[in-house]
């Protein structure tokens, strides 16, 4: 090796660190859901959700829950100003959400990833749980 191609002993050498890459799922609406009657009544859901449409009117996607537990598939449809919606939980059973929804593009998101602005009831995971949902705009909520 040519000791004019080395590098001086003792010179700096910079590599460039690429900026910290922001939460992707940041952009995306809050899915916040309550139970409030049945027995799991007071427990709340809150977290993003994120839906790709997979046909005409179905939806696939997973809700990403901000305390304690893995993410979540979800399956349903959305057409015409309704959303039906199931959250397959991990632990077993499902919550079955339906009301007036419609899907949004998100600027800066996951590509093809698409956010579902409505609100309605829910029922689940048990026969006599039943409760409301809302999703929130990005702004409206201080999460991580």
């Amino acid at each position: 090796m040519n000791a004019a191609a080395s590098p001086p002993l003792g010179a700096a050498v910079h590599a460039e660190v690429a900026p910290a890459r922001a939460n992707p799922l940041a952009a995306y609406r809050v899915f916040e859901a309550t139970i409030t009657r049945g027995p799991h009544a007071g427990t709340t859901f809150e977290g993003r959700l994120v839906l790709g449409v997979t046909g005409r009117i179905q939806v696939f996607g997973y809700f990403y829950p901000e305390q304690g537990m893995q993410r979540v598939a979800v399956v349903g449809t959305v057409f015409g100003g309704r959303a039906s919606l199931r959250f397959i939980l991990p632990e077993g059973g499902a919550l079955e959400v339906s009301g007036s929804g419609r899907l949004q593009s998100v600027p800066r998101g996951i590509p093809g990833g698409l956010s579902l602005v409505g609100f309605g009831n829910l029922s689940g995971p048990a026969r006599n749980d039943f409760g409301r949902w809302e999703t929130l705009a990005p702004s409206r909520v201080n999460l991580a």
